[in-house]
């Protein structure tokens, strides 16, 4: 009789199975661990924009910080770890821009929300090392698609 300490003799191929199941497993756990959360700071001036945007953000799993203007982005970006920057174009976004440039540390990413969508524009913005431009006015889909496409980049730099 079985007592719950005894299981009966052992197989070898399940042994074998069992011990190259236990490090796939292993490896399917760390790949489904909790990662830190990706931080986006979103510049821009209305504060009823902000709030909405930054709640749809929060939606999405993210950590969110809100300023209104482009000297309060340069001290959360001093103070803070920011993976991405969002920052409407009626700022000063060459300024955020030297700001991300100049910080020592991770790589953060920048997307401009912006009234400019011609070609000409939207490759001078790429030059200047932006991530993305959406177009303005946007629909909540096309920032929720160009942020996914932002953290499954800052996601494989930190793995």
């Amino acid at each position: 009789m079985k007592t719950p300490r005894d299981h009966g003799p052992r197989d070898p191929r399940r042994a074998t199975r069992r011990g190259r199941g236990a490090s796939s497993r292993t490896l399917e756990r760390a790949a489904r661990a909790p990662q830190a959360p990706v931080h986006v700071l979103f510049v821009a001036t209305p504060r009823a924009f902000r709030e909405s945007v930054a709640y749809f953000t929060r939606l999405l799993g993210l950590t969110i910080d809100t300023v209104a203007s482009v000297a309060a982005a340069l001290i959360v970006l001093t103070r803070e770890i920011v993976d991405i920057v969002v920052v409407d174009d009626d700022l000063e976004v060459s300024s955020v821009l030297a700001g991300v440039q100049q910080r020592s540390g991770p790589r953060v990413l920048v997307i401009v929300l912006t009234v400019a969508v011609t070609e000409a524009e939207i490759e001078q913005w790429e030059r200047a090392g932006v991530f993305a431009c959406v177009p303005k006015p946007f629909d909540l889909r096309t920032y929720r698609l160009v942020l996914e496409r932002a953290v499954a980049a800052v996601r494989t730099w930190r793995t």
